[in-house]
């Protein structure tokens, strides 16, 4: 599955503007982007899957919460 579409579906307001808190109580706030154009990614590995926002890199399975703010 392409991991844009997969995002999406998961909810993820990709190229918007959003507050996502991290394990750890981080936070970051900016626009949340894929960390490289995957073309594919498998289902099972999605936890796997790499953001980042405002250039800051993180995997979904690290964060705890993610709001759209625009």
């Amino acid at each position: 599955m392409a991991a844009a579409e997969l995002a999406q579906r998961m909810g993820l307001p990709l190229g918007h503007e959003v507050e996502v808190w991290l394990c750890g109580g981080i936070r970051l706030r900016g626009k949340l982007r894929l960390q490289e154009e995957m073309l594919f990614i498998e289902e099972e590995r999605v936890r796997h899957l790499e953001l980042t926002v405002d250039n800051v890199a993180f995997a979904y399975r690290e964060m705890e919460s993610c709001v759209r703010l625009d």
